[in-house]
Parts: structure tokens; C-alpha cells; sequence
């Protein structure tokens, strides 16, 4: 919905936050190439969501700090060195960001399942054990007096 509200109508989306026209007409190529990021993001929050599921949240937490420190700031600092005033191809970096991570957590996420690091830890709750706990549970529950 708001990559479409970006890419059709993006000065009602910059006129929530500023009503000069000159910023809103600046602003126009920024949000119509940085509204890609809406899209290529959802992948990448779903595959952290997956990680974090399966135990591996501090590659989530590389992975995150290495998209937005090794990759967004030097791109966008290159981009503003080389084209300062064109704020389409700065709004370009967030999503060609998003995606190459997009692309890059799949591969790692068979990886892991291949290599056989994708088990879950001892000592965590799988199905299995929750039932185990709440029928031992439910049974000194039964012999418990009031």
C-alpha cells in the first residue's frame, strides 16, 4: 500500500510531514525510488523472523548491523560524494540494499539447513517437550489435596 501511495501520489505522502513546495517537490524523486525499499524489506524481515525462530539471533543481529553499517551509510556517503543533488539515486540505495540481503538470507538459510546448523539448541522448548512439561504438570496437579 505505501509503495503504491510512493510511486503514485508521493507529494500527499511528504505533505503529512512538510507543506513547503519546495521541499515536497525535492522530495518527490527520493520517495518514488526509496518506496522500492517497502517492498524488497518485507523478505528480509520474514527471514529474520525465520532465524530468530531457529535460535540464530546473533547472525540476525551481524546481518542487520553489516546491511545497515557496512553497506547503507558507505553507499549513501558515495552516492551524495559523487551526485549530491540528485536525490533519486539516494533513495535507490535502501532498496538495492534490502534486496541484495533479500537475496543473500536464502542462501544462507539452506546452508544452514544443508550443514545440519539449523537444529534447534538443547534445552529449548520444541512441541515435543512443551506436551511433556504439561502433562507432567497436569498430573501433580491431579494428586495435589486442597
Amino acid at each position: 500500500v505505501f509503495f503504491l501511495w510512493a510511486q503514485l501520489s508521493p507529494q500527499t505522502m511528504i505533505g503529512l510531514f512538510n507543506t513547503n513546495p519546495e521541499i515536497i517537490e525535492a522530495g518527490i524523486p527520493f520517495f518514488q525510488s526509496c518506496s522500492f525499499d517497502y517492498l524488497a524489506v518485507s523478505f528480509v524481515f520474514c527471514l529474520n523472523g525465520f532465524m530468530n525462530g531457529r535460535s540464530k539471533t546473533v547472525f540476525t543481529m551481524v546481518s542487520c548491523c553489516f546491511g545497515a553499517l557496512v553497506l547503507r551509510m558507505p553507499l549513501i556517503w558515495l552516492a551524495y560524494t559523487c551526485c549530491p543533488d540528485n536525490l533519486f539515486v539516494i533513495g535507490l540505495i535502501a532498496p538495492a540494499v534490502s534486496g541484495f540481503m533479500a537475496f543473500l538470507y536464502p542462501s544462507l538459510c539452506d546452508t544452514a539447513v544443508k550443514t545440519g546448523r539449523d537444529r534447534t539448541p538443547k534445552g529449548a522448548y520444541t512441541p515435543q517437550s512443551l506436551r511433556r512439561l504439561h502433562i507432567a504438570g497436569s498430573k501433580k496437579l491431579t494428586h495435589r489435596r486442597v
